[in-house]
């Protein structure tokens, strides 16, 4: 009986780990993967999901296995849409807000406390920040990030946080040896969670990037 419980428990803790080690450290681990399938999500965090013309839909998961430094700050990707010329990919993922439960399991586990409910991106940006410039930037990180302002935000997507910023790749990082450029689109609503965007282009989609972002800020959009 012992054994069983023992066994249970040891369940549950790995599964809140899973969903929590953003927060452990504030940014010391691979950021959050929560599987699940995607239109599920879609439906239970309430969004609004269209995707955006002359892109490819791609329905398969990416965990960038063949570059760790990626693989570390994305972990999974849920979904994929590439330009039909090929040189801009945006994968995104799908976050779930943590409830009260998980609060009071991180404050017990992680050295630095639990930051709260709604703030379970910062982790992640966090550690991104660290990948991409060192240690002394990921303690600054909001110097290297943009925030839309307020009523943007809530215009384009809903949301009560949308924030942008480009991460530096050493070209051992480029993915598939070919994106060069990587810019990440995170935004949030009190709540509901978070989405990500994380969008790879070479120097030719460069050329064209302010047609694919704002294809990229119709994509997603939370619901009232």
């Amino acid at each position: 009986m012992r054994t069983t419980k023992f066994i249970a428990a040891f369940r549950v803790i790995i599964f809140l780990l899973c969903l929590c080690r953003a927060f452990i450290a504030f940014g010391q681990s691979k950021a959050i993967l929560v599987p699940t399938h995607v239109v599920d999500r879609i439906e239970s965090m309430k969004l609004d999901y269209n995707k955006p013309k002359g892109f490819t839909e791609i329905l398969e998961s990416e965990c960038f296995e063949s570059k760790p430094k990626l693989a570390s700050m994305i972990t999974c990707a849920q979904r994929q849409l590439k330009s039909k010329n090929g040189e801009f990919i945006s994968f995104f993922s799908m976050y779930r807000p943590l409830g009260i439960e998980d609060s009071i399991f991180i404050s017990r586990i992680s050295p630095s406390g639990f930051p709260g409910l709604d703030r379970q991106h910062e982790g992640n940006i966090k550690y991104s920040i660290v990948q991409s410039m060192g240690k002394e930037a990921g303690e600054n990180w909001k110097q290297y990030v943009n925030y839309y302002p307020v009523g943007e935000a809530r215009r384009k997507f809903n949301a009560d946080t949308a924030i942008f910023y480009s991460i530096k790749l050493e070209p051992k990082d480029y993915y598939l040896d070919k994106y060069n450029h990587f810019d990440v689109l995170c935004l949030t609503k009190k709540r509901r969670g978070m989405i990500f965007f994380y969008c790879f282009y070479t120097d030719e989609g460069k050329k064209k990037f302010n047609k694919y972002w704002k294809a990229v800020e119709r994509t997603i959009r939370f619901l009232d």
